[in-house]
């Protein structure tokens, strides 16, 4: 899907509403109601990049389709650039932080190996009544971290399916962290154009209003998931099969309860663990700790088998199609939009192309990103709700690959 001008809301007046089809059979009655994203610092040229691996200026780009990917700048971590994204996915939603009960963060390179990323993140949005905590499943973190949220929501006695409305008028602000400057004003537009300045330093965290551990918790209708990596932390710049395709990102989504017909129609994960030393960062855990000679080996940057990665994405997007559609009774062609992970955006389109997908069905934003991991395919989705628009009642399918090895889609019927 070709990216446009950002458009004016949520959804456009040229995408009426669509009907679901009547067979389709809706079984989590919560949805997406906001996404969000940000890119960190300034963009990295992949004919920079080419000339630094000593290349021909378009080699990257030749075999990637990949223009440019952002690198974060010294002393920004992960969690200043997940906060960043989830600030904008609350503003989409029109809610506050201290709407959100759950904030599940999906990352690779955390801010540290302990405390999670995603209690740095519950302080730098002040979102009191959050609990938080990462899931660990590579590049496919957002589709785990979204059936985990949908799991939560399940369990809430205090949440409404068949109420979506949110808990404050949309144009209130947010509650924001002790002394920080009030947003601005909502704008016509629910979806303003992704951030890519710096954000909240690491030290932010510290300016941030206690949590109070004894508060008893308001009721929390709504969950935050969260997709970031600083993967520039973790290359080594002279291998061209890592350093060509990976940048830094954060994308972010609020989940919430939906009208029927409206949700989740299926979501489904899988991992193969016999496939863990496809891709990984092998020193730095309790298995290889840290030391001069995992210094000196580079252990602790990725290390991918590129032709058996090759190999996965080619057999696992076309499976995650047909397991997204067929038990439903869909075809490719019901759907509205196929957002996939975007590791290589040149292969992923071709790979869609094969199975007739149509280009203008399957949300290709990483020419511009490069492959940001757990952020790939969020920020993808946020880039087709900014760009394109997604009607009600539209089909989406979320298609996720990556380490581990891991997979899942989630299947959507997106909401008013």
């Amino acid at each position: 899907m070709t990216e446009h001008p950002a458009a004016p809301s949520r959804h456009p007046a040229n995408r009426p509403a669509h009907r679901p089809p009547d067979h389709l059979r809706v079984r989590h009655p919560w949805a997406i109601l906001g996404t969000g994203s940000h890119l960190p610092g300034e963009p990295v040229p992949s004919a920079r990049l080419s000339r630094s691996l000593g290349l021909a200026d378009d080699w990257i780009e030749d075999r990637t389709g990949i223009r440019q990917r952002h690198h974060a700048p010294d002393g920004q971590a992960a969690s200043d650039l997940a906060a960043a994204a989830a600030r904008q996915a609350l503003d989409a939603a029109g809610l506050r932080p201290a709407d959100i009960g759950l904030i599940v963060l999906g990352t690779s390179t955390p801010d540290e190996l302990g405390p999670s990323t995603a209690c740095r993140v519950q302080a730098l949005l002040g979102a009191h009544n959050a609990a938080a905590f990462d899931v660990a499943a590579a590049c496919t973190g957002f589709v785990y971290g979204l059936q985990t949220a949908i799991g939560w929501l399940a369990t809430r006695h205090d949440t409404t399916p068949h109420d979506s409305s949110p808990t404050i008028p949309r144009n209130a602000p947010h509650d924001t962290p002790q002394n920080a400057p009030k947003p601005a004003p909502h704008t016509a537009s629910r979806h303003p154009a992704p951030t890519t300045s710096p954000t909240t330093s690491p030290t932010a965290s510290s300016t941030a209003s206690p949590i109070e551990p004894t508060r008893a918790p308001a009721p929390a209708r709504h969950a935050l998931v969260i997709g970031v990596e600083v993967y520039s932390r973790f290359l080594d710049p002279t291998d061209r099969a890592t350093a060509a395709l990976f940048g830094d990102g954060a994308a972010a989504a609020v989940v919430g309860p939906v009208p029927a017909p409206y949700g989740i129609a299926s979501l489904e994960l899988g991992s193969d663990g016999t496939r863990a030393d496809d891709v990984l960062i092998p020193a730095g855990g309790s298995r290889t700790p840290a030391s001069p000679a995992t210094l000196a080996a580079r252990g602790h940057t990725i290390h991918m088998d590129g032709r058996a990665v090759r190999d996965f994405i080619t057999r696992t997007l076309p499976r995650l199609v047909r397991e997204g559609t067929e038990p439903s009774g869909l075809k490719p062609a019901d759907l509205a939009l196929v957002v996939p992970h975007q590791p290589n955006p040149k292969l992923v389109a071709a790979v869609a192309a094969d199975i007739g997908l149509d280009p203008g069905q399957t949300v290709i934003a990483g020419h511009d990103v490069g492959n940001i991991g757990a952020a790939s395919l969020p920020y993808a989705l946020d880039r087709a709700v900014r760009t394109r628009g997604i009607a009600p009642g539209e089909l989406v399918l979320l298609a996720g690959f990556g380490a581990g090895l891991t997979w899942g889609h989630a299947l959507i019927c997106w909401p008013p």
